[in-house]
């Protein structure tokens, strides 16, 4: 409780004290007020005292499992214990400002602590995602069929996502004519998975798989 009421005391004064800053007519003075305000403010957000809510996320997490769980339970009981489920998924969103933004997993399911691109993130411009998310339209990419170079990658996040076979990349959207606000990656790590990702996709441009679009819709709602 009494952290509670600090953090929202430090909240209203930051809010006010722009207006109070306003008001004063010595323009040096305003100068000095606004240099300590916004070195407050980078202290606070540097340190982390406002620490995000982590009640959605205790709700979405568990939720997206078992849509995933859902979707690749055929998969995962003809696996044997030791066998890993050959496909993985992120949904991904911008953060930051230009020339610094960024596309950062804010979820993933089946992506491993040790995998290489673990919690990877992509500079504006490279990757599969950032084409998505800047042209609006699903996009797919085969290691057998189509080149990294295209993907604008650096030879360092190549040699990250070197174990991808292919991946599939969906633009979540609010609503239909709006820009993507974050995106939505399917990968496949082997031969017959990504087969199994290029039908998808055939059949999504053909507007024959509702089953991915309710997919990328039922996402989107927890994000």
């Amino acid at each position: 409780m009494f952290w509670r009421f600090l953090k929202t005391s430090i909240a209203v004064t930051l809010s006010v004290v722009p207006l109070a800053i306003a008001e004063i007519e010595n323009q040096n003075q305003r100068v000095v007020w606004i240099t300590i305000l916004g070195v407050v403010v980078f202290a606070i957000n540097f340190f982390g005292f406002f620490k995000p809510d982590k009640r959605f996320e205790s709700v979405r997490d568990p939720t997206l499992k078992r849509i995933f769980d859902e979707k690749f339970s055929t998969v995962r009981r003809a696996l044997n214990k030791t066998q890993r489920l050959p496909f993985r998924v992120s949904v991904m969103v911008p953060i930051g400002c230009w020339p610094f933004r960024k596309l950062k997993m804010i979820y993933t399911y089946e992506i491993k602590p040790d995998d290489p691109d673990y919690h990877m993130q992509l500079q504006q411009g490279h990757g599969l995602a950032w084409l998505v998310m800047e042209n609006g339209k699903t996009g797919w990419f085969h290691r057998e069929k189509h080149s990294s170079s295209e993907l604008g990658l650096t030879d360092l996040e190549i040699e990250k996502t070197e174990h991808i076979i292919a991946i599939i990349s969906l633009p979540l959207r609010r609503k239909k004519k709006q820009k993507p606000f974050a995106v939505l990656n399917i990968d496949a790590l082997q031969t017959e998975a990504a087969d199994f990702l290029e039908r998808e996709f055939e059949e999504l441009k053909n507007h024959n798989n509702l089953e991915l679009q309710l997919l990328a819709e039922q996402v989107r709602d927890f994000v």
